[in-house]
Parts: structure tokens; C-alpha cells; sequence
């Protein structure tokens, strides 16, 4: 089971900052872990934050992950922004290294669509 760092300042907080081992110090950690945490929070995107189910709304998007296998059983890993649009009725991707195809191809985590800091409203 994941948790957000949200959930994790939550859970101190409701335990008063106590474990097995006794109380714990709330120091500058705990209060930079809430931070992070508000950061975490307020950067949630519109549709996609993290899942492996491709998106299914067009723009660009972070993405972790990997390509399909090639013929010759090589799998490419990327890290970084792909481009998502609808083209013929299917998703499609496309980035500097990687050819234009159908998103459903390729495995991996997503967020997004992101927008870039000028066009932010």
C-alpha cells in the first residue's frame, strides 16, 4: 500500500506524534515532511496523477515508463513529456525520441496534462 505524504502528516497528527518507541520530536523534519506534503497536494493535475491507465484527454503529459518491445526483444525506457493527441479515432503519442503511435502501446505511470507556467490562468 502507497500513501501520499499528505496521509502520512495526517497519520503523525492523529497519533499525536507518538510510535512504539514513545514520542516523537516534532521537529524542522516533521514540519518540512508537511510542507512537501502541501506542495504534493497543490500539484495535482486534471486527469492523470501517477495511474498506468493511458490518458484519454489530449495535451502533454509527464510520463515514467516503458515502450513496447521491439522484434528484437529490446524495451525502451522513457522519462520525461510526451505529446498525446487523437488522431483516426485513437490516442497517439509522440516525443523527440520516439515515433509517432497509439499511447495504448506503451506501459507506464502518467500525469498531466500539464500546463506550462504562462498559460496558467
Amino acid at each position: 500500500m502507497t500513501y501520499t505524504l499528505m496521509e502520512i502528516v495526517e497519520q503523525l497528527r492523529a497519533c499525536e506524534f507518538k510510535c512504539e518507541a514513545g514520542l516523537l520530536e516534532n521537529n524542522t523534519a516533521f514540519v518540512a515532511l508537511e510542507e512537501m506534503a502541501e506542495r504534493e497536494k497543490s500539484m495535482l493535475f486534471e486527469h492523470r496523477n501517477g495511474e498506468t491507465e493511458p490518458p484519454t484527454i489530449q495535451g502533454q503529459y509527464w510520463f515514467n515508463g516503458s515502450r513496447f518491445r521491439q522484434p528484437l526483444g529490446v524495451e525502451h525506457v522513457h522519462v520525461g513529456i510526451i505529446h498525446i493527441w487523437l488522431r483516426k479515432g485513437e490516442m497517439c503519442m509522440a516525443t523527440p525520441l520516439l515515433p509517432i503511435g497509439p499511447v495504448a502501446r506503451i506501459r507506464g505511470r502518467w500525469w498531466g496534462p500539464l500546463t506550462a507556467p504562462w498559460e496558467a490562468t
